[in-house]
């Protein structure tokens, strides 16, 4: 087992005995996430006040952490909500990506909250490192599971071919190296996945009135599922 694997197999352990305790389970889970990486955990936030702000812990340091976040889900003000966020040490928002959290981070809130609306797909993980020795710095925005499948969602900002072209070159590096990924998300503590067949990928970009172009001819051509999402009056994802 790989240093990740092992460190995701103890979070597990540590957030499903936490979460026996939690009068809603759902609710935490959508709010916050674990993001294993070597022998530390990233404690991610979905919260719309604080999209993808992170902590790392150790993980002897995690259980004391989990009862904070529960503190701060209970707490009604989102400014003392972002206050104890910062005392707790999450990282301080990036101003460059901003609408792309936002929509990271309402992807993954919403397909815990309502799964029905991804057809059964569950959300695994984020921001998943794909490198491989000698190579650049390539992380899979959102990864979620259906049956026997595993979904690469990739997201940008702005309408451009470059997210399919992402989306496919990820979901083709995690079908060719199944056997050194697939152990290691099983053991994720976000939620329990089983066998993995094949791996598809998804492109989530911006809706447009005209969504028929080369983006969507590069979907068709690559295998590629497009995705969009919608920012006027509110969030809105469309998966079809």
């Amino acid at each position: 087992l790989d240093q990740i694997t092992e460190t995701a197999i103890e979070a597990r352990k540590i957030i499903d005995e936490f979460l026996q305790g939690v009068s809603d389970e759902k609710i935490f889970r959508s709010s916050f996430h674990l993001r294993p990486v070597t022998d530390k955990v990233m404690l991610v936030s979905t919260l719309p006040i604080a999209p993808m702000r992170g902590l790392k812990v150790s993980l002897g340091d995690l259980k004391s952490k989990l009862p904070e976040l529960s503190k701060i889900l209970s707490e009604k003000d989102d400014n003392q909500k972002l206050q104890m966020l910062d005392n707790m040490g999450f990282g301080k928002r990036k101003t460059v990506s901003a609408r792309e959290e936002d929509i990271q981070a309402f992807l993954i809130s919403d397909m815990v909250l309502n799964p029905a609306k991804y057809d059964g797909m569950r959300f695994v993980a984020s921001e998943l490192d794909l490198r491989e020795e000698g190579d650049p710095e390539k992380r899979a925005d959102v990864i979620a599971y259906k049956e026997d499948i595993l979904y690469d969602i990739e997201l940008k900002n702005k309408r451009l071919t470059e997210t399919v072209t992402q989306a496919k070159t990820y979901a083709d590096h995690l079908r060719n190296n199944l056997h050194a990924f697939s152990g290691r998300l099983s053991a994720f503590p976000n939620c329990s996945i089983g066998e993995i067949r094949d791996v598809k990928g998804i492109a989530l970009v911006p809706w447009s009135d005209n969504s028929i172009g080369s983006l969507e001819q590069r979907g068709r051509e690559s295998g590629i599922a497009l995705w969009y999402f919608d920012v006027t009056g509110g969030f809105k994802i469309y998966t079809k």
